[in-house]
């Protein structure tokens, strides 16, 4: 087929894809903020959602201007606050490695100095670490005293901007520092580190995750306050769980009693408390459920995790589910993709607790033939 863009009757169709089937021709009474809110509300809406993180799968503007922003909203991560300790100062040195950019971050704190390397893709821009902040038992006592004197204050410079972004076209997630498990292994320390410290029954690093955990609950009250002035749904506490990484048992010691703290807090002002658990689930489906958690960000089913929509609907009858499209389905035949889409709307039915989103990077470009078919599903399947 010959790339073309095609208008028909409202429709706005990616570069090269042409789907017959008209997007935008249903006039929708809701804006895409209040269907998206409607969702995480538990409210009924007019139609499946269907959404990216900002600039995840593409730029914004690109795919607006390809399919309409009445299509695909974003989802911006942000925060009021500002968590820092005013002791301790952060220096980045940049260079170039094989090709890929490389960050070396020094923290000097009061205790001494920890540094951390990261390398980042050139295509994506996405981030691995090559050594962490922590590395062995002596880097915990200057972790501990950049912890012991970490001070939270408003900060709404970037909340302002990333509001004005998005107005209707989306929503914005407000995030909540990990827990503490989580934390130490995705942001300071390696897993190997972290369990083999664990396992030693490690005094300073139980009380630098105690911090954390402090740290986490004295936040709470006040995203809870900012987010029902600002009529947000919800808060995200972005920890990435995945079963192989924690197990049962950590998860319940680490995990379980937090979220249930954290939901307290933010129910008590009408908000609802969200976890990014984007891995495989089946394990922990037990935990999860008495964990009291709302809202599962960027669920990631079978091909690329454990965890159907079927099953999460399921073991979760309480929960709403943002349904990552998973990135392997995106290099698929069209066939194949539409024929997904059509399959996870059909293991949601008409439950209204689903939507669709993007939020781990597919491969570049690839939207251009995935959106247009997800949305094609979505339209034929009427209201959830």
């Amino acid at each position: 087929m010959a790339k073309k863009n095609v208008t028909d009757s409202g429709t706005r169709i990616a570069s090269g894809i042409f789907v017959g089937c008209e997007l935008t021709k249903r006039i929708f009474k809701m804006t895409n903020r209040e269907r998206m809110c409607a969702v995480l509300r538990g409210e009924k809406t007019d139609r499946v959602v269907f959404c990216q993180y900002s600039n995840n799968a593409g730029s914004d503007d690109e795919i607006w201007t390809a399919l309409g922003k009445e299509n695909v909203p974003v989802i911006c991560w942000t925060s009021p606050l500002r968590i820092h300790n005013p002791k301790c100062v952060l220096e980045n040195k940049e260079s170039i490695d094989q090709g890929m950019r490389v960050v070396t971050t020094k923290m000097r704190t009061p205790a001494g100095d920890l540094e951390q390397v990261r390398q980042f893709e050139p295509v994506l821009n996405s981030g691995a670490t090559r050594s962490h902040y922590i590395e062995s038992e002596k880097d915990f006592v200057p972790f501990l005293s950049y912890l012991k004197g970490i001070h939270i204050e408003d900060d709404l410079d970037n909340f302002c901007k990333a509001k004005k972004y998005v107005g209707d076209n989306g929503v914005l997630f407000v995030a909540a520092p990990r827990t503490p498990y989580q934390a130490m292994w995705v942001e300071w320390s390696s897993m190997e580190t972290l369990s083999m410290e664990l396992a030693d029954g490690n005094a300073i690093l139980l009380e630098c995750m105690d911090e954390l955990q402090r740290i986490q609950l004295e936040i709470a009250p006040r995203l809870a306050e900012f987010c029902a002035k600002e009529d947000l749904p919800m808060v995200d506490v972005p920890d990435n769980i995945t079963a192989p990484m924690i197990g049962s048992e950590r998860y319940r010691r680490w995990c379980q009693p937090v979220y249930r703290k954290l939901a307290g807090i933010l129910h008590s002002s009408g908000v609802k408390l969200s976890v990014h658990m984007d891995g495989d689930l089946r394990s922990l489906w037990k935990d999860i459920r008495e964990s009291d958690v709302d809202i599962i960000d960027s669920l990631s089913p079978a091909p690329a995790n454990d965890t159907s929509v079927a099953d999460a609907l399921r073991e979760f009858p309480k929960t709403t589910l943002l349904v990552n499209f998973p990135s392997q389905v995106f290099i698929r035949s069209e066939k194949e993709i539409y024929d997904y889409a059509v399959q996870l709307l059909s293991e949601s039915g008409h439950s209204g607790r689903v939507w669709i989103q993007v939020s781990e990077n597919p491969p570049p470009g690839t939207w251009r033939k995935t959106f247009p078919l997800i949305l094609k599903a979505i339209n034929e399947f009427g209201k959830p």
